[in-house]
């Protein structure tokens, strides 16, 4: 039995369910993150919780995975994890998948201090690797079908807008 296997046993069943009920397959999920005293960041979605902090350079006291960490992150590791899945679908043996995802940043333009600098990446680079016995079409096969279905790729390079809601509170805070 390949590892595979239950990766696309799993896969044929949530598919056909969300062909049957689409409803099963329209969710939304939500994270909180929570900043008190410095810069470290609690983030908690279910049953999971991260920390999220920047270096002492920047104000913080690096107790955690910076945010653009994070989002590096959540992008190899989608990637990654797609493949696997997509590989399993088509029956494309792998033996290892390796995503590494480079973001170049002018921290001027995070810092406000040069108005030409902007404030997120200036580049995103993604490298995937692949071992495999597998002929060089079906891999090719496995990587389109990937970075075409990506919930992550197409956050990062749709036009969809964020829909923003603000709420202020007043706190008992003295003097801030």
């Amino acid at each position: 039995m390949s590892d595979l296997d239950p990766i696309r046993t799993a896969l044929k069943r949530a598919t056909r369910t969300v062909t049957l009920k689409p409803a099963f397959g329209q969710r939304t999920y939500a994270n909180t993150a929570t900043v008190r005293s410095g810069l470290a960041c609690n983030i908690a979605e279910g049953k999971h919780d991260l920390i999220s902090d920047v270096p002492p350079g920047m104000g913080g006291s690096g107790q955690g995975a910076s945010p653009s960490m994070l989002f590096r992150s959540a992008v190899s590791g989608c990637l990654a994890i797609g493949l696997k899945m997509w590989a399993a679908r088509q029956n494309v043996p792998v033996e290892e998948i390796s995503v590494t995802v480079e973001t170049d940043v002018d921290a001027r333009g995070q810092l406000g201090v040069a108005c030409k600098a902007a404030p997120g990446f200036e580049a995103i680079r993604v490298t995937i690797e692949i071992a495999s016995n597998a002929p060089a079409e079906a891999i090719g096969a496995v990587i389109e079908k990937t970075l075409r279905t990506s919930p992550m790729i197409d956050a990062i390079s749709g036009p969809d807008a964020i829909d923003l809601t603000t709420h202020i509170r007043q706190s008992a805070l003295e003097g801030a």
